[in-house]
Parts: C-alpha cells; sequence; structure tokens
C-alpha cells in the first residue's frame, strides 16, 4: 500500500482579517454615583491632545482581552476600585486604526472609593443641566466628545449598544467629526446615532 499523501493545511490572512489585527482598541467606562448626579472621570496627562482634559477612565485593551476585561483591569489601576458589572452602551471607530468601546455603571461603593492612584487625578464631576431624559453642560474641560457620550449614557431608553463610524483619520474626541461619520466644520447640537444590532453584549 503507498504511503498516505498529506497536503499541508495553509491558513490564508485577507486584507479585511489583516485590518482587524491592525485596529488598536480601547476601553473607556463612565461611574456614577446612584443618583446619576455625578460621573468620576479623569484628568488626562497622555496622549498630547488630551493632556489636562477631563475623560473616561480606561486604556488600550490588551492581547488577549475583551474590551470588558480591560475596562475592569484599568479601572482597578487608575481609581484603586474592583468592578464587573459594566454595561457596554456604545463604540466608536473608524474601522481602520481604532476602536473605542464605552461602558457605563452606577455603584455607591465604586463610585465613593475611587480615587487618584496613579499620576493622572481622579475627579468626581457634577453632572447637570438636565432637560428631561438628556443631561448637557458637562465641565468645560471635558473633551468634546462626552458632550454627548454621558447623555447617551444616562439615557434609559437606549437598550442596545450603539455603534458610530467616523471617517478614517479623524481624531477621536476633537469634535472634528459627528457621530455617523462625516467630517463637518461645526457639530451638530444633536447628534445621530444607530442602533448595533449585530453586537449584543
Amino acid at each position: 500500500m503507498p504511503p498516505r499523501e498529506y497536503t499541508p493545511v495553509v491558513a490564508l490572512i485577507t486584507l479585511k482579517e489583516k485590518k482587524v489585527e491592525m485596529i488598536q482598541k480601547y476601553s473607556c467606562g463612565f461611574m456614577f454615583n446612584q443618583r446619576r448626579s455625578s460621573v468620576v472621570l479623569i484628568r488626562k496627562e497622555k496622549p498630547e491632545w488630551q493632556t489636562g482634559s477631563l475623560n473616561g477612565i480606561g486604556g488600550k485593551v490588551e492581547p488577549g482581552e475583551w474590551a470588558k476585561q480591560s475596562m475592569i483591569r484599568e479601572y482597578e489601576e487608575e481609581a484603586g476600585v474592583h468592578y464587573e458589572d459594566w454595561i457596554h452602551f456604545a463604540t466608536i471607530t473608524d474601522n481602520e486604526t481604532f476602536e473605542v468601546v464605552f461602558f457605563k455603571a452606577s455603584d455607591y461603593d465604586a463610585y465613593s472609593d475611587s480615587m487618584t492612584m496613579e499620576g493622572e487625578e481622579i475627579v468626581k464631576s457634577d453632572v447637570f443641566g438636565r432637560a428631561g431624559d438628556v443631561t448637557f453642560g458637562i465641565d468645560a474641560s471635558c473633551l468634546y466628545n462626552l458632550n454627548w457620550l454621558i447623555p447617551l449614557a444616562l439615557d434609559e431608553k437606549v437598550k442596545n449598544p450603539i455603534h458610530v463610524v467616523c471617517e478614517p483619520g479623524v481624531s477621536m474626541g476633537t469634535g472634528d467629526f459627528n457621530h455617523i461619520g462625516s467630517v463637518i466644520e461645526e457639530p451638530k447640537l444633536e447628534p445621530q446615532f444607530y442602533k448595533d444590532d449585530k453586537k449584543q453584549n
């Protein structure tokens, strides 16, 4: 009986798969007090374009991590609290270079115990200017996108995470794109969203 011939299996990486590998993923979370009238933020020292501004707490998703695992780890490292019940409410991506997964939470102990652990200052910022279900007028030193991300996080009518796609090359958080992807000179007052039907967490 002649020896059996084996055909080597070669894994081909498509351009689409390669693009996914190149996307840098981040997690970012907003921890509210129980009344949801205040939120834990962090005064950024890096990257340079965020220096001095308040942002949600988070960071890079490490290899082998899920975004929620990254959120749990980053919050413990930066705010000193191990908290696991984060809720995914939004994702922003350009589908080429970055993806930021946003989480929210509201917990008395986690909010109260949050404190500065590393070089970047932890700030408990009032959420003010309520009009119905909308919250606006967040601290002026916040990154631009917090002016719609925080109201979105507080909107109980939003049941599924939304997925926002911006144009490649646009810096996330700088206010130079609207929330459905078009580069614009002046931001619209009322961002438009579409529901992410594919990702359910």
